[in-house]
């Protein structure tokens, strides 16, 4: 007499042996669906820990910048220098740390401290969005006016800035955008 069966035929000769293998096909189905709701979450504190990590390097971009700490802010930049190029042109091209500080010092480029960084999205290419409020020197928030002689109809006030922040293939995460331009 066989003692094989499937799992929903009646038992063949044995009972105990069909009811063990159901147990056991009832175990690996738990088990199999334990793993795939572990997965969703590990990922979710993974994303939600990336998030974190950008958020600290976009403040900590800021404080360097703001605290004239230039090269420590440049090794947090990955952006682009053109701007900056065509604005210092006596500057040498590859010295990132004097093009920040003439940003900063005479370009215009308002090297605040953030008050507010508030996550906006993320993008399948892994690039963070987020919002940010910055401080005037008195404490107030800052706020962009209109500009070269346009009104605030046409160009209302703007409070809050959106900086982009993406993982390098090392790993690190680089702020992407130069902070707010007041002419």
């Amino acid at each position: 007499m066989a003692l094989t069966a499937s799992i929903t035929d009646e038992p063949v000769g044995n009972s105990k042996m069909c009811a063990f293998r159901q147990s056991l096909y009832l175990l690996l189905c738990s088990l199999i669906v334990a793993a795939c709701n572990q997965a969703p979450s590990d990922s979710g504190q993974q994303a939600a820990r990336g998030e974190d990590t950008a958020r600290e390097v976009l403040s900590t971009f800021f404080t360097h910048l703001n605290e004239g700490r230039y090269s420590e802010a440049v090794e947090l930049y990955g952006g682009s220098y053109d701007q900056l190029r065509d604005w210092n042109p006596s500057i040498e091209l590859d010295d990132y740390t004097g093009l920040m500080q003439s940003a900063c010092e005479g370009n215009g480029i308002t090297c605040m401290t953030p008050i507010d960084i508030v996550p906006v999205d993320s993008e399948a290419t892994g690039q963070l969005r987020f919002d940010v409020q910055f401080e005037n020197d008195d404490g107030s928030l800052f706020v962009r006016g209109p500009c070269c002689g346009a009104n605030s109809t046409d160009q209302p006030p703007q409070s809050t800035f959106t900086f982009s922040v993406v993982k390098d293939t090392n790993g690190d995460y680089l702020v992407m955008d130069l902070p707010p331009y007041v002419p």
